[in-house]
């Protein structure tokens, strides 16, 4: 199964108004991804786009951090909440999973940490598959679970300052027999919704936005409702670049509210 959402046609070719384009593998529609929440609108045509060099990348914030200790240290912050849209709770501690490969660097957090769930972990080793996972060398994993088996796991990019930014990422079911939901949240409303419930399942999400300092792009993803221990990783690959738009007046506006922390 493959979803794609759009909110830019083409990369940075030019833009055109958001569209949804919800695929299955055979051409007919995949109804278990959803926009839950309008997309940005833009107000002109075909403005000129050009990158302006700033990269956030969940992966190599990950990295950092877990190298350093140090949770968030970056754009991008790592955490868990019980249900969807409970408080976050920011990962205390980075550790390395005793499980599969071990290679596996992980944030957790030892007050709620069944089954090392929910986590967020980066495979620092080659391709693994052991016929349970299947995940590439540098992969960043999301896994719900924890007390209960209804906590989430969370990647959130915090905009550093105003200005228009691609959104782009990737999600991809990484478990046999998976059975999880991975969701896009802007402002903590959300702007996508799928389930994973085949190896494989694969997701696109691409979208420009305008955004203040201080507003939030969150990828989180649980155990679609399943409230037992399961296969459920979901991996993610999420970049976000800060672009110059020659004309700002047609950058795209998000109909998402800000956050209270924006400017």
């Amino acid at each position: 199964m493959h979803w794609r959402h759009v909110g830019m046609r083409d990369g940075l070719k030019g833009l055109a108004l958001a569209a949804w384009l919800v695929t299955a593998a055979s051409g007919a529609p995949a109804t278990n991804a959803s926009p839950a929440a309008g997309p940005g609108i833009p107000l002109g045509q075909n403005p000129p786009v050009t990158k302006d060099g700033i990269v956030y990348d969940a992966a190599a914030d990950f990295a950092k951090s877990w190298d350093e200790k140090k949770n968030p240290d970056g754009a991008w912050k790592f955490g868990w909440t019980k249900g969807l849209h409970g408080d976050f709770v920011l990962f205390p501690l980075a550790n390395v999973s005793p499980i599969q490969n071990q290679r596996q660097h992980v944030w957790i957090d030892p007050s709620n940490t069944p089954a090392f769930t929910p986590s967020i972990r980066l495979n620092d080793g080659p391709d693994y598959n052991d016929g349970n996972v299947d995940y590439k060398a540098g992969a960043l994993l999301l896994h719900g679970g924890g007390e209960g088996w209804d906590c989430y796991a969370h990647a959130v990019w915090t905009a550093p300052d105003a200005g228009s930014y691609l959104v782009e990422i990737v999600l991809t079911g990484s478990q046999y027999d998976v059975d999880a939901d991975a969701h896009i949240l802007v402002n903590g409303v959300s702007s996508f919704d799928a389930a994973f419930t085949h190896h494989g399942d694969q997701a696109e999400y691409t979208h420009i936005f305008y955004f203040h300092a201080g507003d939030t792009v969150d990828v989180a993803s649980g155990l679609n409702g399943d409230y037992t221990p399961h296969p459920g990783f979901v991996a993610i690959n999420a970049v976000i670049q800060k672009l110059k738009l020659s004309r700002p007046d047609n950058a795209i506006i998000p109909s998402f509210p800000h956050s209270a922390n924006s400017t």
